[in-house]
């Protein structure tokens, strides 16, 4: 809160938001968002990801990450939403959702255009959580999505390149945002003249032994 705006108005984070260790928001507040409790995606400071219900003044000292959403779409391989939407919130719309396999070693990011008609008209709640299993998931988390559905990548220069079709054509000033970082290859040397010399002379004399 304040929703849905393109300016850079400060926001009011509802439910669990953790950055670089630090709480940015409680898990304690006051709205709920639809489909109950919220839940959150958490990642510890050992690149462990969990999707679970954080209570108000629970212990999150072992997160480093974390964002909220809600509802949960999968548990345990089953979906936990209603296939029939229930109201606006679960028909088709844009999506943004995250899913942990189930050992929780793979986490999936996923995101959905919406509200385009000809090019992707969204998907519901229940489709979204068919999509979490169809890529391996086994726990499912909905995010915020809608026109703040955006999934971007770094370019070679750090700018930021989005990815998707943004449904209201502009991206959002969000209070959360989940970010993967990957650390730098380590450095191949050139091979020298010589060892391609010497390659090219095994090349040719594996080649002379094959006419033979």
């Amino acid at each position: 809160s304040p929703c849905c705006a393109a300016s850079p108005d400060p926001k009011d984070v509802l439910g669990l938001a953790i950055s670089n260790g630090n709480v940015v928001s409680p898990s304690d507040y006051n709205a709920i968002p639809p489909g109950g409790n919220p839940y959150s995606l958490g990642i510890t400071a050992g690149n462990e990801a969990l999707i679970q219900y954080f209570a108000p003044g629970a212990d999150v000292s072992s997160l480093y990450t974390a964002v909220s959403g809600g509802p949960i779409l999968l548990s345990n391989g089953q979906i936990m939403v209603a296939e029939a939407p229930q109201n606006a919130f679960f028909d088709t719309n844009p999506r943004t959702a995250v899913g942990l396999s189930s050992d929780a070693r793979y986490l999936y990011l996923l995101t959905i255009d919406g509200r385009q008609p000809g090019y992707s008209d969204g998907a519901t709640l229940y489709e979204t959580a068919e999509w979490l299993m169809l890529i391996g998931a086994s726990h499912g988390l909905n995010l915020d999505g809608g026109g703040s559905t955006t999934m971007a990548r770094a370019d070679e220069n750090g700018g930021a390149v989005v990815l998707n079709r943004l449904s209201g054509g502009v991206e959002r000033y969000n209070a959360s945002n989940f970010g993967l970082y990957a650390a730098p290859l380590p450095a191949v040397p050139e091979p020298s003249a010589w060892a391609l010399m010497m390659f090219g002379l095994l090349v040719l004399l594996a080649a002379s032994r094959r006419r033979v």
